[in-house]
């Protein structure tokens, strides 16, 4: 399923806030499985039960694994100052693993009300996700491009090199 980032966004908070109010409700905790499949009806399976999981397949050029430096979810710092991913030492991990219904409710509300990365953070990251060697150009800035960002994006967040050359490439292959 083809998302875009606000897409991702929102259906993650609306996930995380619906767990959070039905884990209240009925007393046990509630799984995200249930919100996908029993509470909204999806027949498709999303990669990890995550719209933004399943977002970070599509803006990071992989076929079958997200790459979390892109998800569109801010999850903070951890304490070697490096951004942290949601399963690794997150409030989602946090939350995988609380078994108290009412910190499992207080945990998928501050879930659901992370930040989103600025469109700088992102576009960092799929830059330096486009440094690997088997990355594709032609495919990196076509995802780049349809996930909204300009070359004034580029320009703002890395400099005019980089945008330079994006708005040359673009151009040469019609992308813009």
């Amino acid at each position: 399923m083809k998302l875009t980032r606000e897409q991702a966004i929102t259906e993650h908070r609306k996930m995380w806030n619906w767990i959070a109010d039905e884990t209240e409700k009925r007393g046990y905790k509630v799984s995200k499985k249930e919100y996908l499949y029993k509470e909204r009806g999806f027949d498709e399976t999303l990669c990890n039960d995550c719209s933004c999981c399943e977002y970070a397949i599509f803006a990071s050029l992989k076929e079958e694994k997200p790459t979390c430096s892109v998800c569109p979810i801010d999850w903070g710092i951890n304490d070697y100052g490096a951004r942290k991913v949601c399963c690794d030492d997150s409030l989602y991990d946090d939350w995988r693993i609380v078994t108290n219904p009412i910190h499992a409710a207080q945990l998928a509300r501050k879930i659901a009300n992370l930040p989103a990365k600025s469109n700088s953070d992102f576009i960092r990251a799929a830059f330096k996700e486009a440094e690997y060697p088997d990355a594709d150009e032609l495919d990196f800035y076509t995802t780049l491009v349809d996930c909204g960002f300009t070359t004034d994006d580029v320009r703002t967040c890395m400099g005019d090199e980089p945008a330079d050359h994006m708005q040359q490439f673009c151009e040469e292959h019609g992308l813009i």
